[in-house]
């Protein structure tokens, strides 16, 4: 189970609200509205760039996947985003990678 944080209401009643950590954070799925899968993918995508080179084609990626405001079905690639950009970093072909797109561009 996440941790939890305890805080004081308006009216001095005691709180427990919980912590967000990486492991709920994967588990996120069409049931979570909108808001929260955006405010999650983005989460994951501050963590992930942490570890990278701050500017090349893989962070820019992951730097549109975190501004796109997409569909909550499209949460559920995020782990492959993740495992994509781990195998890359160390690669000579991360200037090959391409913007991450929800869905093909209507002509």
């Amino acid at each position: 189970m996440g941790r939890k944080q305890t805080s004081l209401t308006s009216q001095n009643r005691c709180v427990t609200h919980h912590v967000t950590d990486l492991r709920r954070t994967l588990k996120i799925r069409r049931r979570a509205s909108r808001t929260a899968c955006d405010a999650e993918r983005r989460t994951i995508v501050e963590i992930t760039m942490r570890g990278l080179n701050t500017d090349n084609n893989q962070t820019r990626s992951l730097k549109y996947f975190a501004s796109a405001s997409a569909p909550s079905s499209t949460v559920e690639l995020v782990p492959a985003q993740l495992q994509a950009s781990i195998r890359l970093r160390g690669s000579s072909k991360s200037s090959t990678v391409k913007p991450f797109r929800s869905r093909p561009l209507s002509s």
